[in-house]
């Protein structure tokens, strides 16, 4: 249904379909566990790099678009592009009256977005996890002023890709039989 396509419906689709040839669910099947069979614990890596790498093209894609398309995002003056997303009457859901002498508040969100999404390389660096805290406040900020239906989940849902390092138990040394 392409008017209600927010893009996060293709960007779920090439998700699923990394997974689907990745062999993740190797990593996750309890037929092996319930047949007392060795269970695979760790899967093929070129899946959450592939995933991590739409990201990147995703997050720079659209801080691009927005600079062309508005260079309002970056503006100290005048009327932020920010607020004129948060006060649509289609998708936000910020009362324009109350909100336009806020003006400042607006500015540094819109620089924060686009910082961010100009950013998104770091995802391919060790600074990923803590890029991927502004990702988080950024689609969290989204759910609770637009109504852009599944779109901050959908790209949430990606973010434990991003976050996986902090989820894991520190790695353990390897065992040894006793001689040093």
């Amino acid at each position: 249904y392409p008017p209600g396509d927010r893009g996060v419906d293709r960007i779920m689709r090439i998700a699923l379909l990394i997974v689907l040839f990745s062999a993740a669910h190797q990593c996750l099947a309890l037929g092996p566990r319930l047949r007392g069979l060795a269970e695979r614990r760790l899967g093929p890596a070129w899946p959450v790099e592939l995933l991590k790498w739409q990201l990147v093209l995703i997050y720079l894609g659209a801080g691009a678009a927005k600079l062309m398309r508005d260079p309002s995002w970056l503006v100290l003056s005048g009327r932020s592009a920010l607020y004129g997303i948060f006060t649509d009457p289609l998708v936000g859901r910020l009362d324009p009256s109350f909100w336009f002498d806020w003006q400042p508040i607006f500015y540094i969100g819109g620089a924060f977005t686009i910082a961010l999404e100009m950013s998104a390389v770091l995802i391919l660096t060790r600074w990923c996890r803590w890029w991927a805290l502004g990702g988080l406040f950024l689609h969290l900020g989204i759910f609770a002023v637009l109504d852009l239906g599944m779109f901050p989940w959908g790209m949430l849902a990606l973010y434990p890709v991003l976050l996986a390092g902090w989820f894991r138990g520190r790695p353990q040394a390897p065992m040894t039989d006793g001689v040093t």
